[in-house]
């Protein structure tokens, strides 16, 4: 796809949800705790005890069940079949809005509130990297690129923007690939830095497999496009690989 996307606000439909201050409240602390929970999640459970996993469950749907209060008539109930679907709190939080209404009922509004308050979260947190300096808040803006990139079905690549000192000016979709491969196009990323004046560049892309390790066309592309930056007076600040639990810098890796 060959089509400079710049992201903004997310429109809302004329038969948009709108979610009050306890319901946006209850989605926000589930994303929250769903991120903290994945973490927890992602340990060996083999050398736990029958009893812990059992009191680990309990709280689980007790916690949800909680959470789930305003967004649904019978929260325990809706808990216990959100855990048997997803298995954690963590897999429900990183769900992809498709996932989510799959799992919801035709009477049911819960998916399409979690789904909304996602994106307002987002768009606060894109608000807020673009306040910024590239490298200021390294883990908000790891936050923000995990929280878009990582649920995507194909490779999605982002740039970040930033002037001489490194305020980011724009973020913007530059490529749309396959699920294993996406291909940018030198001449639209560097014209597009120019007409905004940008000095500096980070990349960020997402392999839908999971794994955040860096390609060998990721590295050659990537090294590339520094090359030709140079020759214009920009630099190429980092490319970030999104992976679904992990992101990996090539600068980190020396592979700039």
């Amino acid at each position: 796809m060959d089509t400079v996307g710049r992201i903004g606000p997310i429109s809302r439909g004329d038969g948009a949800f709108v979610a009050g201050a306890e319901l946006a409240d209850s989605a926000y602390r589930l994303c929250r705790d769903g991120a903290l929970a994945s973490v927890a999640g992602s340990h060996d459970h083999r050398h736990r005890n029958r009893t812990a996993d059992q009191a680990i469950a309990r709280a689980a749907h007790q916690h949800l069940s909680c959470l789930l209060t305003p967004l649904h008539h019978d929260p325990a109930s809706l808990s216990r079949r959100l855990l048997h679907r997803f298995g954690s709190i963590g897999r429900i939080a990183q769900a992809s809005d498709s996932e989510l209404r799959h799992a919801s009922r035709p009477e049911e509004k819960w998916a399409d509130a979690l789904v909304m308050i996602r994106r307002l979260i987002q768009d606060g947190m894109r608000e807020k990297l673009l306040r910024t300096r590239l490298g200021d808040d390294r883990d908000a803006m790891i936050s923000y690129l995990m929280m878009t990139l990582r649920q995507l079905p194909q490779e999605r690549m982002l740039a970040l923007f930033a002037d001489d000192e490194g305020f980011v000016i724009a973020e913007e979709v530059i490529a749309e690939g396959s699920e294993a491969h996406v291909i940018v196009s030198p001449r639209r990323v560097f014209t597009r830095a120019l007409n905004l004046d940008a000095r500096k560049i980070l990349f960020a892309h997402n392999h839908p497999s999971g794994c955040a390790e860096p390609s060998m066309m990721d590295i050659e592309h990537t090294r590339l496009l520094g090359r030709q930056a140079a020759g214009l007076g920009l630099v190429i600040e980092d490319h970030l690989i999104i992976g679904a639990n992990a992101v990996t810098s090539m600068r980190d890796r020396g592979l700039l």
